[in-house]
């Protein structure tokens, strides 16, 4: 088993969230757009147009008697607030250890408490989170270069 590595969410607007995680997997999918073209007496012929969602999806792991707090912080981090009459989402830069720095926001979190303090406040959580990547971030491979 890997040892637990620091990982950090940060928004646009401020809000950070630093936490310790061993994640069993991190699913980066990217998708890529193609059309088919059809002529008559030819075979259809596929034509490369763009790229679709870049997507991360992780787990985090919350235990221990600040749960709570980094649920709530969590829900910053997905929130949108309004700037000049427009919905804003945060943009988020996800980080993790010395490999990852992406930039995009999160397009969904789902959450799963349980072992609960006497106050009902959860002792531990779950969380799975679909990031999607900005087109223009990179992922830092730790290399250096």
């Amino acid at each position: 088993m890997a040892a637990f590595t620091k990982g950090k969410l940060q928004a646009d607007n401020g809000v950070t969230l630093t936490f310790q995680f061993n994640p069993e997997e991190i699913e980066d999918k990217r998708a890529v757009v193609v059309n088919s073209v059809t002529a008559p007496g030819r075979t259809p012929a596929y034509i490369y147009s763009g790229m679709g969602d870049h997507t991360v999806d992780f787990e985090l792991f919350f235990y221990g008697p600040d749960t709570q707090e980094a649920l709530d912080t969590l829900e910053k981090l997905v929130t949108p607030r309004m700037e000049n009459d427009v919905v804003v989402y945060p943009t988020v830069t996800f980080a993790f250890g010395a490999y990852w720095t992406i930039k995009g926001f999160i397009k969904g979190r789902s959450r799963v408490t349980s072992m609960f303090f006497s106050d009902l406040a959860p002792k531990m959580a779950r969380v799975r989170i679909q990031f999607i990547v900005y087109q223009d971030s990179t992922l830092y491979d730790g290399s250096g270069g």
